[in-house]
């Protein structure tokens, strides 16, 4: 059975598109009752799609905008309840979680083995496309109807941070469609690697334009960082070290972009919140395979001897996966937390590597120990209550790997559950000639067993379910196949 018209149009409006929809509907309904049928009035034109005159009238860009910001947070952070989103995939399949939940399919990201049907997969690179056409379309409106302003700007910056996340975390040949003005698909190329970065880097260049042409308001100024912490993003993705550290030049340590999500609806709440805590299906990892970063610093039971960047406990309650241990991720304590999209500790943190690109002995580390002395505020910029350890001064290792390990677990404990440990993983391997398997989760595949708190996290049993698979990318979903213009990954590596 299809969808009610009603209930069509209220989805609609909560995808943002309440001001487009909400005028018609209220007029519609004040018609006078004379001359018509009760039957009639109760009619409703089904909208499946918003038309392009509504989309692109200028009246209704607030609504168009907003409905960018929806659909860019479903895809990043949001689907509340119970479906994975970008941050969560990428953690998962990376060290940052283990799974403690009973999906095979969640398994199989946290085993590195995902199989192109897999559904969850699938929803999240759809979301993440969904994301990129509603900025992209709303960049023509604004330009259109309202160029080189904030709302330009912010739509602007969103269609270009699509791109580098496929860029950064799926293999190689990522198709990209398009739906026409007549609402008909147009199936997309395949996009190398490589020309994704291009395009990410063209459309920062051009957001940069955008905001600067916006003004000096703080609101244009704050869409232009956004931009240059992409566009040097972008750069070191590619190996431009240099020009990624100038790109950020002019960025504040203070500077922070926030991903919002409420309470409102479902569908704006904070989804990483919701798997690791109502559903109790995505642990802190520690160490994971062997090759994890050290996330678990301290114990769950005191919040003082933790790193501030990474906050957990466990508690007496089992995992959804009941047989096992469950540690709760602190960062995103809420519905309504936010998550951080860009921010200056990135800046900095760009500006620190390209120091020890140079090969000037610890030359980055004046960068990081000037964040760790500021840890406490710059949390609660990021919206956290910091509690823990004082991060105390890092010293020199005195050997190139052992900065190069250093210097990538503080961008760990920085960034974390924020999407970027896999393309750091991913780089690692091509940038700094590690071997994959030095670098993923590898080896036996376990998770730690359920106790009560009494057990100290050290002393919990773990239960061996397997082995690692060698995934160092996200596979194009089998769904793609419908793509005349798909055929199979260009490249798997990393």
């Amino acid at each position: 059975m299809g969808e009610h018209p009603m209930r069509k149009i209220r989805n609609l409006i909560g995808r943002g598109f309440g001001p487009l929809l909400r005028l018609p509907l209220v007029a519609a309904l004040a018609l006078p009752l004379a001359g018509c049928s009760l039957d009639s009035i109760l009619e409703v034109t089904d909208p499946d799609v918003v038309s392009p005159e509504i989309a692109r009238d200028p009246s209704n860009l607030p609504g168009v905008r907003n409905g960018v910001f929806g659909d860019f947070a479903v895809g990043f952070s949001g689907v509340g309840g119970n479906t994975l989103n970008f941050v969560t995939a990428v953690g998962l399949f990376t060290d940052e979680y283990y799974l403690s939940d009973t999906f095979g399919t969640r398994r199989e990201i946290d085993r590195r083995e995902i199989e192109a049907i897999n559904s969850e997969m699938t929803t999240v690179f759809r979301n993440l496309h969904r994301a990129r056409r509603a900025a992209e379309v709303a960049a023509e409106i604004f330009a259109e109807n309202s160029p080189n302003t904030v709302g330009h700007a912010e739509v602007a910056n969103r269609a270009a941070y699509t791109y580098v996340f496929f860029a950064e975390n799926y293999c190689s040949g990522v198709p990209f469609s398009r739906v026409r003005p007549d609402n008909t698909l147009e199936h997309g190329p395949q996009k190398t690697t490589a020309e994704m970065y291009n395009e990410a880097l063209t459309r920062f260049d051009q957001t940069l334009q955008i905001a600067t042409a916006a003004g000096t308001g703080s609101a244009a100024v704050q869409q232009q960082r956004l931009a240059r912490v992409g566009r040097a993003r972008v750069l070191l993705d590619l190996g431009r070290f240099a020009d990624a550290a100038a790109a950020v030049s002019g960025v504040p340590t203070s500077f922070v972009q926030l991903v919002e999500h409420s309470e409102n609806t479902a569908r704006q709440n904070n989804g990483i919140f919701s798997l690791a805590h109502e559903r109790r299906g995505f642990g802190v990892a520690h160490r994971e395979g062997g090759n994890g970063m050290p996330f678990r610093v301290g114990s769950s039971q005191t919040r003082a001897s933790q790193d501030p960047r990474v906050p957990y406990n466990r508690t007496n309650s089992a995992a959804r996966d009941a047989p096992y241990a469950h540690f709760f991720e602190l960062k995103y304590p809420a519905r309504t937390s936010n998550v951080v999209l860009a921010s200056g500790v990135e800046a900095r943190l760009i500006e620190a590597e390209a120091a020890l690109s140079r090969g000037q002995g610890s030359a980055y580390l004046p960068i990081l120990n000037e964040l760790r002395a500021n840890t406490s505020s710059l949390l609660t910029g990021f919206g956290m209550t910091p509690v823990g350890v004082t991060l105390t001064p890092l010293t020199d290792p005195g050997t190139p790997q052992g900065r190069v390990d250093q210097f990538f677990q503080e961008r760990a404990f920085w960034l974390y559950l924020t999407g970027q440990r896999l393309s750091d993983m991913r780089r690692l391997v091509r940038q700094y000639a590690r071997g994959s398997e030095s670098v993923f989760p590898t080896g036996a595949y376990a998770r730690p067993q359920y106790a009560r708190t009494t057990v100290a996290d050290e002393n919990l049993s773990s239960r061996t379910l397997g082995t690692y698979g060698r995934d160092v990318d996200f596979p194009i979903p089998f769904d793609e196949q419908n793509n005349p213009e798909f055929k199979e990954c260009l490249s798997r590596g990393a």
